[in-house]
């Protein structure tokens, strides 16, 4: 039988590209004479042969382009940073290894390929992949996202490798989860968001104490959305952390018991210094009087998330020293038995503290849109997007959202927002979205969103010289 090697030069390449070129033309090829099993036989090995010849071939044709030339070590980082780019849970990214042989051999040794398991969009079928990817990954530290109470013993029997663990579904089925776990050594990160299902009764679930007790303390990520410790106060056990969220749908009353109070969440935040990201929702109990609390500087914060009752917005800002380039957004809503406009004057005494600093980004354009609020957004681009229809990559450098319950509301609202930020060099005003078909005089003024006196306010209060964008609306008629 031939052999499969590879030829060693260009004119024995050259005679084996003619030979095969000749063996594709149908009437060059010889009748051959299959009738014993032998000849069939030897034919199966010659077909065999060449086809290892073929795979040889493409083999050598990958290894003449540029790319082959880099380095395993290189190809595999280059590799890696396109499963992360494109997803990293998804399975997508495997056709890399479908591309030569090599590829598929520098993606097969890697452990860290395999090590992002996710069940995928159908458990039945994602099952099977996560114990084969369990396998690949050869003891590299896992990230692990789940859905499904089904993953809990793929979760309990790697626990001492799971680096980032992302669990989002019914609380139903993560009751039980952590089990008998009762470290984390290598965690990271950790993301649990929970909700209630129809058919349960809706029964607060809480997190482990060990998480916050020295049994993760290589935690620097932390984010829980309808989910708690037992007590507010273990947070403050927390340390070191980089990126904090807490969220709570407003609904979600079972939890408040558990919440943390305002000094809770200061003696956390006291404790990590480093905080990049800082993400607040409804998770802090109102207090029943304000504190004065030692300022706190968190120098290296890039995103400052607030929507809560106003009182307790101002009250963090109060303590709180960010970078003014820090990207901010503030969504405070009515303190019950509380004087919303004295709140929302405070909320902007302190907004003009911050972001009116000598190393504070030039403000260029800004976004209003009013409904059944006021949000206004700005941006130190040409042109500010409507943060509820961008991504969090795309949104603007501060927004503002408020809860009027007049015109009157509204204009004062305008005149604190306005008089606070630094505005002098704003090019673009964008009033699109602030539009309404009731312009005729009988309207009820708490039926319109910005009657012509309202607009009134708002224009003469911004910059001469500006670009105003308006619709079909009082605002046309204000102008006028």
């Amino acid at each position: 039988m031939p052999s499969a090697d590879l030829p060693d030069g260009p004119d024995q390449f050259d005679q084996l590209a003619k030979m095969l070129r000749a063996l594709m033309l149908m009437e060059s090829m010889p009748r051959l004479q299959l009738s014993s099993t032998s000849e069939r036989e030897d034919m199966r090995q010659a077909i065999d042969s060449g086809i290892d010849i073929l795979a040889n071939l493409k083999s050598y044709r990958n290894a003449l382009a540029s790319i082959s030339f880099l380095p395993d070590e290189l190809l595999s980082d280059i590799f890696y940073m396109v499963m992360i780019a494109e997803d990293a849970w998804s399975p997508m990214w495997c056709r890399l290894i479908f591309v030569c042989r090599r590829w598929h051999r520098i993606v097969m040794d890697n452990g860290r390929f395999w090590s992002w398991i996710s069940e995928g969009k159908s458990f039945r079928h994602g099952y099977s992949r996560m114990k084969v990817w369990e396998k690949r990954s050869k003891g590299y530290p896992l990230s692990l996202k789940f859905r499904n109470k089904q993953s809990t013993p793929l979760f309990t029997r790697n626990s001492h490798r799971v680096r980032l663990l992302n669990v989002d579904g019914p609380k139903s089925d993560f009751i039980h989860f952590f089990g008998d776990v009762r470290d984390l050594p290598m965690l990271e990160s950790l993301h649990v968001s929970l909700r209630n299902s129809n058919d349960q009764p809706a029964t607060p679930i809480y997190l482990p104490s060990f998480l916050v007790q020295g049994g993760a303390p290589r935690l620097r990520l932390l984010c829980l959305d309808n989910v708690s410790f037992e007590s507010g106060k273990e947070l403050q056990l927390l340390a070191n952390l980089t990126h904090l969220e807490l969220t709570r749908e407003i609904e979600n009353r079972e939890m408040q018991p558990a919440l943390p109070s305002l000094e809770d969440f200061y003696n956390t935040i006291k404790l990590s210094p480093a905080l990049h990201s800082l993400k607040i929702r409804h998770y802090i109990q109102i207090p029943s009087d304000v504190q004065h609390l030692p300022v706190i500087s968190l120098p290296v914060l890039r995103l400052l998330d607030l929507n809560m009752d106003i009182q307790i917005i101002w009250s963090i800002l109060r303590f709180l020293v960010f970078p003014p380039t820090t990207q901010t957004s503030f969504i405070a809503r009515p303190t019950q038995h509380d004087d919303y406009i004295q709140g929302v004057k405070s909320l902007m005494i302190h907004v003009r503290r911050h972001l009116r600093h000598k190393d504070a980004p030039v403000l260029r354009s800004a976004n209003i849109v009013c409904g059944n609020y006021l949000a206004f957004s700005f941006s130190h681009n040409d042109t500010c997007p409507n943060p509820l229809f961008v991504s969090d990559s795309e949104k603007p450098l501060h927004h503002i959202l408020l809860y009027p319950a007049s015109q009157r509301q509204n204009r004062q609202m305008i005149v604190k927002i306005i008089n606070a930020l630094p505005l002098q060099k704003l090019v673009v005003f964008n009033a699109m979205q602030v539009t309404c078909d009731n312009i005729e005089p009988d309207t009820e003024s708490s039926q319109q969103q910005f009657s012509q006196e309202t607009w009134r306010t708002l224009v003469r209060l911004l910059p001469v010289g500006i670009t105003i964008r308006i619709g079909v609306n009082n605002a046309m008629l204000a102008l006028l």
